[in-house]
């Protein structure tokens, strides 16, 4: 964030990022979260090269070519570090400890990971789940087209009031055949009780 309303095209061409690495940036409105004194940068994990990478150190430094509209730079260079972190499991849905309406082929248990991963390991034998559905999975995954990160979805079907335990194991394998820093990963959710549709006057 800036003191000051930035120009757009002035701050694309003052930031630079070492190591190299993909990357886009917005400001002004060209996002919902930024604005012409907010900025945001995206590296880009895999869908473009150089890509991030894990567990590396990231410095990222605004030069004084950034200005703002009265054509006044920054008093000096602006210099910030930060670290990636390692492939994980990031979320579920629903959430761990959440309890979960409605579960069916239209809306799946979702596995999202922070990373493009080997779809071979992605099985049902990567999956346990406690206790263990009458039917069996469906897994389905596709990569974001943005991040470019998999996210694994599950369907069966789900007995109504009923707590499930979910673990991901370790087998479970990233693209570049890395494993996760995770794994195993355990989740639970309770599905509702199965509620009576009343008919037409009141009649089940």
């Amino acid at each position: 964030r800036f003191s000051h309303k930035m120009v757009p095209e002035s701050l694309r061409e003052a930031v630079s990022i070492k190591p190299d690495v993909a990357h886009s940036i917005f400001t002004g409105k060209e996002q919902p979260d930024t604005d012409f004194d907010l900025m945001k940068i995206v590296l880009h994990g895999s869908v473009e090269e150089p890509a991030a990478k894990f567990g590396t150190r990231y410095t990222v430094t605004i030069s004084e070519k950034a200005h703002d509209f009265e054509n006044v730079g920054l008093a000096e260079p602006f210099s910030f570090g930060f670290e990636t972190g390692k492939p994980a499991v990031i979320a579920t849905l629903p959430a761990n400890g959440s309890v979960k309406p409605a579960l069916g082929p239209h809306n799946p248990v979702a596995i999202y990971f922070n990373a493009r991963m080997d779809r071979a390991t992605l099985k049902p034998e990567t999956l346990r789940i406690r206790p263990q559905p009458a039917m069996s999975l469906n897994l389905t995954a596709y990569d974001d087209p943005v991040t470019g990160w998999t996210n694994m979805q599950i369907s069966t079907i789900w007995q109504a009031d009923t707590e499930y335990t979910i673990t991901v194991l370790s087998r479970a394998r990233t693209a570049c055949k890395d494993s996760l820093t995770n794994t195993p990963y355990t989740f639970k959710f309770r599905t509702t009780k199965m509620v009576p549709f009343a008919g037409p006057g009141g009649l089940p």
